[in-house]
Formats: C-alpha cells, structure tokens, sequence
C-alpha cells in the first residue's frame, strides 16, 4: 500500500516544481491515488463496490483531483523518472480491494491516457 498513488503522484509533483508552481508531497499523492484507482477499476484490477468505496471516501476527505492544464505527455514523461520502473514501462501499486494493492502492474498505455484525460488533462 506504501507505493499507492506514488507514481501519478510524483510525477504531479515534479511537473509542478518544474513549473515553478510547488505542491506538497501530501497533495500529490493524494491526487495521485484518485486516478490510480480509476486507473484500476478501467484496467479490471478493481471491481466496481471497492472503487465506489475508495473513491468516496478519497473525494471526502481530499476534494476531486483535477488535471487542468497539464498534457498526458508531460505526466507521461515525468512518470517515467518513477524508480519502480524496472525498464521503459510505467510501473504502479494499484489496489486490487480496499486495504490491499497489486505491485508491479503495468498499465495499457491507451488506459493510462484515458485516465489522464478523465481528469481533464490535455490530450498530447
């Protein structure tokens, strides 16, 4: 669990302090776990209660993350500086329930994009 939303949110943060536009460690993942759980729930690892459930409960306590203004291939390449990677894939801990996550998954890369894209970033 330790690793769940870390890849998203990494790279949302890094983008950020490139920009010049800083965040806070705390923010970024819990931005990233919203979309990673999305991302698991389109990728069959979690099934529709549990995703439900943790999204709620992230929502309620987090607010709604939002991508606006960033392109997928901007988080697209700062995911890829992520150190789970063992090789040129984008690697996540994704929960497969609540209270549990699947390591080393990797992601379809039409899936990832469609998940980027639900959260408004920018196709590109």
């Amino acid at each position: 669990m330790l690793n769940f939303g870390h890849t998203i949110g990494h790279a949302y943060e890094s983008f950020r302090l490139a920009a010049g536009d800083a965040v806070s460690h705390g923010y970024a993942v819990a931005l990233g776990m919203q979309i990673e759980t999305r991302l698991a729930r389109l990728s069959g690892c979690l099934e529709e209660v549990p995703y439900s459930d943790i999204m709620d409960t992230l929502h309620h306590v987090f607010g709604s993350a939002v991508l606006s203004g960033i392109l997928c291939s901007e988080l697209l390449h700062w995911m890829r500086f992520d150190k789970k990677n063992p090789d040129d894939r984008i690697s996540f801990s994704l929960p497969d329930t609540i209270g549990s996550c699947v390591w080393d998954m990797y992601a379809d890369p039409m899936v990832l994009s469609e998940t980027l894209l639900s959260f408004n970033a920018i196709e590109g």
